[in-house]
């Protein structure tokens, strides 16, 4: 304390003055609150004992605080929660006691020049020594504070994520892929949760897939495998359950003996199982069915041991193609081309049921009449008449004109009938005058055709049409055609004729 301050608390006992002990003083009567006894001395202000409990209390603080650090990193290395929990509670218990050092009364001061008792004097150096605590302490607690936020969010944007992180990681491992999922979501975009997120999802498709496999249930076993992308051996899973499936199809095909699509079926996924085998077993049925362009095609992508037997059917759908043309050909007329296309196939080949030997009999013995067929044109001689004769004397006048004319054919065609004869059917299609004039700008004509059919093995001969038409065949075709009209007026009869030939 400064001088003043010593002369406003009074003089100080000397040295070799006798204090009262405090068993002299305990019968004494006490002074009455506020009052000082005479006898009563101002105790030396100790201000080294202030300051050594000032020491103290600051060596007290920092124990306590090295306490809660410690407490606290001792929390954070075992749970990040538990170790948030021991930061909040030291944070409560030093803002409880900044609050009660802080609303303790400060000692009254008195206005400089007053007096002052040896109590106030003493209440003074307590007083300034109270002041100069708090202001240390709540510094303390400031710093404290500062560290305690800090080591929160330090727990909330690290140690919380990667507990997290853990605990997802721990769910993968363990085969808990929905809380491995659900984990790694949470935690967006911290570290690589999301491709982990990923690989969980396709972890999960996989196991999925594999029990679908083993199941049987190749379409989901497909569907997952393809969702689990490249995870592990998905790819090869996913070829697995593909060819299970197809090997599934075709031994159902084959169950129920449709050939082809289980030929087929197997051929491609030849290689698996004994898919190879049964492709090629599915082969000789078609062959036995005669549907040898199906079992070449397959056979011959077998290839190794079965090429002999693929150009052996390759063979066999080159002919067996011949006699559908040749059929074909048949239906439409044309017989001449059947009898053509039979004639260099060998009489032992047949084709659902038709003989290739019966066939070239029959037409080879229906060629007479086979040769008719085809289409013919007019050619001279042509000529088309109409004459007027008179009713009462005979006579006549008459017009002759040239019908030659490129709409003036003659078609046949024939069909090959069961017992080997050929039924010869035709158009022919001629000009005719269609009336009478003196004055020939006047004449007027038409085309008329007119329809035939005979049945024979032969060349025809003649051939009836109508009552106005006739027709012969001598290796060209002959047409004569005549109509007489007598009720188209009183005094003239007419009658139109026309001759035509045909050629190829």
């Amino acid at each position: 304390m400064s001088d003043g301050n010593n002369e406003q608390l009074g003089k100080q006992p000397a040295a070799d003055e006798e204090t009262p002990s405090p068993s002299e003083n305990e019968n004494a009567p006490q002074p009455e609150t506020g009052t000082p006894s005479e006898s009563e001395v101002p105790a030396e202000p100790e201000t080294d004992g202030a300051a050594e409990e000032s020491d103290s209390a600051e060596a007290a603080d920092e124990t306590e605080e090295a306490a809660s650090d410690d407490a606290g990193a001792f929390a954070e290395e075992t749970d990040p929660l538990a170790a948030t929990d021991e930061i909040a509670a030291a944070d409560d218990a030093s803002a409880a006691d900044a609050t009660e050092i802080m609303h303790q009364p400060e000692a009254n001061t008195t206005q400089e020049g007053a007096e002052t008792s040896p109590d106030d004097a003493s209440d003074g150096k307590a007083s300034s020594a109270k002041k100069a605590f708090p202001k240390q302490k709540a510094i303390r607690i400031a710093v404290a504070a500062a560290v305690a936020v800090g080591g929160i969010a330090l727990i909330v944007n690290f140690a919380i994520p990667q507990f997290k992180y853990s605990q997802a990681e721990s769910a993968f491992e363990s085969g808990n892929y929905d809380a491995a999922i659900s984990g790694f979501d949470e935690l967006g975009d911290y570290s690589d949760a999301a491709s982990r997120k990923t690989l969980a999802e396709q972890a999960k498709s996989y196991t999925e897939g594999a029990s679908a496999l083993a199941e049987q249930r190749y379409s989901d076993a497909i569907a997952a495998f393809e969702a689990a992308g490249d995870y592990e051996d998905a790819a090869d899973q996913l070829t697995e359950a593909k060819n299970a499936r197809a090997y599934e199809d075709a031994d159902t095909n084959a169950s129920k003996e449709n050939w082809a699509d289980a030929g087929k079926g197997f051929m491609n996924i030849q290689g698996y199982k004994d898919s190879t085998k049964r492709a090629a077993d599915c082969a000789e049925q078609l062959i036995g069915a005669e549907d040898y362009g199906t079992a070449y095609n397959i056979l011959r992508q077998l290839g190794g041991d079965y090429a002999d037997r693929a150009s052996y059917a390759s063979d066999m759908s080159s002919k067996a193609d011949q006699v559908t043309k040749a059929e074909r050909d048949i239906s439409n007329g044309s017989l001449a081309d059947a009898r053509d296309i039979y004639n260099g196939l060998p009489d032992d080949f047949s084709y659902k049921g038709t003989s290739v030997a019966t066939r070239k009999s029959q037409l080879n013995a229906a060629s007479g009449a086979i040769d008719v067929c085809g289409v013919y044109r007019s050619a001279d001689p042509c000529q088309l008449d109409v004459t007027q004769t008179s009713k009462s004397t005979g006579a006549a006048y008459y017009w002759t004109g040239d019908g030659v004319n490129s709409n003036c054919q003659l078609k046949v065609t024939g069909k090959l009938n069961d017992d080997g004869s050929v039924t010869l059917s035709g158009t022919a299609t001629f000009g005719r005058y269609t009336n009478f004039s003196i004055n020939s700008s006047l004449l007027r004509g038409d085309f008329v055709s007119k329809d035939f059919s005979i049945t024979t093995t032969g060349a025809p001969g003649d051939v009836p049409v109508d009552d106005e038409t006739s027709l012969r065949y001598d290796g060209a075709w002959h047409l004569n055609w005549k109509t007489v009209v007598t009720n188209h007026d009183l005094y003239f009869n007419y009658t139109y004729t026309a001759s035509y030939t045909y050629t190829r």
